[in-house]
């Protein structure tokens, strides 16, 4: 969105609108601009949208965000718009899948009759970066459907992610949750959002050779389920106030697309993350969710 248009759109009745300007003039506002959003912030109502308002306004002046990153839909506005929001993604995502998919296929088809030594080539190497660009837009598309409930062992489906993501790797983790930990709900969203978290904990620990384990606990209160991911890695990284957006990523060959997908797969479930950092330094990955029922 470019910056005259997210302007306008500041002064729109719909909550939604708003709340698209603001996150656009967080990436292409100007210090001009704060008094601007300022003014908005003060009769705003919506409190998506004034947290939305916060962060930019902070964003375009410099200030550190030094609290959690938090992410979460609250009141009856929110989840409307989230629903939306959610509807459209899984919509354009299908449409978009359906098209490329087979334009895919006779790439990998014409380069390999086409092309000698076509593994050893640049266009192998990009057709594997868009082969991983059409599964992450496949898992996006998922992390955005409606989801369908069902009884899981919440710690196998743990055991199953930290020994998928820490094969061959010299980091530890750690694991302290009750087994077999029974929920009513979503397996699959439930993995997208806790995979994402414990991936990162430990490819995070990897890159300083953190002699402390990743740490992977679970439970329940009597209102929701939560997931934590502890680790002793760098920290959260500069400009991490926008780690849930797509393409945001600090890690070589990485589509940025990783928080995205624990975000919107989050919101599906009507659950919260947290990213915050640890001192003297790494990071906690904090996810909950409503009981199903």
């Amino acid at each position: 969105m470019e910056r005259p248009e997210a302007l306008k759109l500041l002064k729109s009745r719909a909550a939604d609108d708003r709340l698209r300007a603001t996150r656009g003039l967080e990436h292409c506002g100007e210090a001009g601009d704060v008094e601007v959003l300022q003014a908005v912030l003060a009769t705003e109502t919506n409190s998506w949208t004034k947290k939305a308002l916060t962060k930019a306004i902070k964003v375009l002046t410099g200030e550190a965000l030094d609290k959690p990153i938090q992410l979460a839909a609250e009141g009856e506005d929110d989840r409307i718009i989230e629903e939306i929001h959610a509807a459209a993604v899984e919509e354009t995502t299908q449409r978009l899948l359906h098209e490329i998919r087979p334009i895919l296929g006779r790439l990998n088809l014409y380069a390999s009759q086409e092309l000698q030594n076509l593994k050893e080539s640049k266009t192998s190497v990009e057709l594997t970066r868009l082969g991983r660009l059409v599964a992450a837009i496949d898992l996006l598309s998922q992390a955005a459907s409606s989801p369908v409930f069902a009884e899981f062992d919440m710690a196998a489906l743990l055991d199953q992610i930290v020994t998928s993501e820490a094969t061959n790797l010299s980091v530890k983790v750690e694991q302290a949750g009750q087994k077999p930990f029974l929920i009513m709900g979503s397996s699959t969203l439930v993995g997208l959002v806790a995979g994402n978290g414990v991936r990162n904990a430990i490819e995070a620990s990897v890159s300083v050779q953190a002699a402390e384990p990743v740490v992977v606990s679970w439970g329940s209160t009597d209102r929701d389920h939560w997931i934590t991911v502890l680790d002793r890695g760098p920290g959260l990284p500069v400009g991490s106030h926008n780690v849930f957006e797509i393409g945001t990523t600090t890690k070589k060959d990485h589509l940025g697309m990783g928080l995205a997908l624990a975000k919107r797969a989050a919101l599906s479930l009507n659950g919260s993350l947290e990213l915050a950092p640890r001192s003297p330094n790494g990071a906690r990955f904090e996810f909950r969710w409503p009981h199903a029922i």
